[in-house]
């Protein structure tokens, strides 16, 4: 799930703490102690965990778990969150793409691989809500960087200027991965402004969401 621009902020603040993300993901079936979150360092970086106790203190975009006690959640507000359900183990995560990051859906599949035996033709992928092409214009230098590591297709030229796609960068990774199962959201977080963005809101006043993957408590 993804909380909307309407939830409020879901910054991730371990220090001072944040009523309103506490809150609202204790709504959705997600109580305190039962998070697993971690500091976002726009990295490939993806860490496997059982606790929040774990996480203490940890920098990194991606979580991994096998533990049905917990949910994962990261903060995204433009950049893609990617959910990730082994179908054989029971295993999930959840990842935090943006440019900067993209790939790290590689590092997760190795390291679930690695953890629980994980195999890519029985890994469920969602490619959630990000901005799209439309709105996510790049100076020259960074559209070729991106094109030359994800393809192509990754990149849209126009008169005004370049355009990372975010969506089919991931799309290529997963199927040069083998992942069985793949879903894409087409949702442009920057144009519909039930999501936060970055891009639309400012850097002063973007609104983070909260992106979440586990088994809610509630749950029957």
């Amino acid at each position: 799930m993804l909380s909307p621009r309407s939830a409020g902020p879901m910054t991730y603040e371990p220090a001072r703490g944040n009523p309103v993300r506490d809150a609202w993901l204790s709504s959705q079936g997600c109580k305190h102690g039962r998070v697993l979150a971690v500091t976002l360092a726009h990295s490939r970086r993806v860490v496997a965990a059982r606790s929040a106790d774990q996480l203490a203190g940890v920098e990194a975009d991606g979580i991994v778990t096998d533990n049905p006690s917990v949910c994962a959640v990261v903060t995204v507000a433009d950049c893609m969150p990617i959910y990730l359900y082994d179908t054989w183990s029971g295993a999930f995560g959840l990842l935090h793409s943006g440019w900067k990051g993209t790939g790290i859906l590689e590092d997760a599949v190795e390291l679930m691989g690695r953890t629980y035996g994980t195999r890519p033709a029985d890994l469920a992928a969602c490619l959630g809500p990000h901005i799209g092409p439309c709105c996510y214009r790049v100076d020259a230098g960074r559209a070729k960087a991106f094109s030359d590591q994800f393809g192509q297709a990754a990149v849209l030229w126009h008169d005004d200027g370049p355009r990372l796609n975010l969506a089919a960068a991931n799309v290529a990774l997963a199927e040069r991965l083998g992942i069985g199962y793949l879903s894409v959201a087409t949702d442009c977080t920057s144009c519909d402004p039930i999501f936060g963005s970055f891009r639309r809101e400012g850097p002063q006043a973007f609104t983070r969401m909260a992106a979440v993957i586990g088994y809610p408590e509630h749950a029957s």
